[in-house]
């Protein structure tokens, strides 16, 4: 099949010369949506513009400064203008190439947020989304469809821990809900062969339908993928995600001790501890919860496992309206300097949230962290 660009650039050559058949070439190529050749033309433009070759061969790093910056601007213009074209036809693991370069990751994720990949797409669109986070919830909630649970914990372990805090809680919340779902549905199964109707959602009100549905090691979902999403909630605080982890929890519980997966501390005793923790954050047993978990940081037996178990204590605390008590206990406890977690805010915020910003400012000084103490003074001359 023949192009029409190729006699119409030459016809467009002769009439007006080589800027104006490259500008309408650019205009024809961007209404086809012929985003790669678009951007092609466009960097031509910008060697033709600057007085270079259009087919040059020269590198940036070999041209003076002054055509470098003005090829550098361009080029990213061009990455900007070709990235928006695809996105707008859906074309969004070949927009992204473009995209990547200036950053331009909202754009990119509202894109995949309002369409749905290509088979032979999803695996682009999770290295977008999850690997390279433009999109991670997204990203992760296609590696689930996809590819599973197992692969979907797997991942989580190897790639997720180390992300900032919200995206850990997106992605842990899209585990939590996809398993307590599927939980209750094998649940509603099989009370349904035993003779019992049940319609509802909490796995604690199922299971006291029915004394033996956990009898005789009985279980309804994979006994190592209910510890592992247990876990991986610790860092949630949107409430109703959090009475789904509750509730997987206390279902944890009611299983035969031969499915209790001995934990690391404050959690060695997986489900008891991570059902107070889950309680407490939304306002229940609260004196018990912290009662348990100040108790292991007492107990543990290495500096390691205090520093952990004191972790959790804090987040705790901070988590039920206690924040001077956090942060004292973050001052004596935690690593220092200790810049955050996903569980614990930095010194700077727990100190913020106790109005105790002055008190961190002599921390710092006593502890010889300048930067620290510059921050904390600036903090309270802006509270002032």
């Amino acid at each position: 099949m023949s192009d029409p660009f190729y006699d119409q650039f030459s016809r467009d050559l002769v009439a007006g010369g080589v800027d104006s058949a490259l500008a309408a070439l650019a205009v024809g190529l961007a209404e086809a949506g012929r985003g790669p050749e678009l951007f092609e033309v466009r960097l031509m433009q910008a060697r033709a513009a600057l007085g270079l070759p259009l087919a040059s061969g020269t590198t940036l790093d070999e041209l003076p400064d002054v055509p470098r910056a003005q090829l550098e601007e361009r080029y990213l213009a061009a990455c900007r203008e070709v990235g928006h074209l695809l996105l707008a036809r859906g074309e969004i693991p070949m927009a992204w190439r473009y995209l990547r370069v200036v950053g331009d990751r909202e754009a990119t994720a509202q894109a995949m947020r309002t369409a749905t990949p290509a088979d032979d797409q999803i695996a682009a669109w999770i290295e977008i989304g999850l690997v390279e986070g433009v999109a991670p919830e997204l990203g992760f909630e296609l590696l689930l469809a996809h590819y599973g649970t197992c692969q979907a914990i797997t991942t989580y372990d190897a790639q997720v821990h180390g992300r900032p805090r919200a995206q850990q809680q997106a992605i842990a919340g899209v585990l939590v809900r996809r398993l307590h779902g599927d939980l209750v549905d094998n649940v509603r199964s099989d009370l349904e062969r035993r003779g019992v109707a049940w319609s509802g959602t909490s796995l604690t009100e199922a299971l006291a339908l029915d004394p033996e549905l956990l009898a005789d090691n009985n279980y309804h979902i994979d006994t190592s993928h209910l510890a592992a999403v247990v876990r991986f909630a610790r860092v949630l605080d949107d409430p109703a995600t959090l009475r789904l982890a509750l509730d997987l929890a206390e279902y944890g519980r009611a299983l035969a001790p031969a499915y209790h997966y001995r934990g690391e501390v404050p959690f060695e005793d997986v489900y008891t501890a991570s059902r107070l923790y889950f309680a407490a954050s939304l306002g229940q047993d609260v004196d018990e919860a912290l009662s348990y978990f100040r108790a292991q940081v007492e107990a543990a037996a290495s500096d390691h496992a205090r520093a952990v178990a004191a972790e959790v204590y804090v987040a705790l605390l901070a988590r039920t309206g206690r924040a001077r008590e956090a942060f004292d206990v973050a001052i004596e406890r935690l690593p220092s300097p200790w810049h955050g977690s996903a569980l614990v805010d930095s010194l700077a915020e727990l100190a913020q949230q106790a109005g105790r910003v002055d008190d961190w400012a002599a921390i710092c000084r006593e502890r010889g962290d300048l930067l620290g103490y510059a921050a904390a003074q600036a903090a309270s001359r802006a509270a002032r």
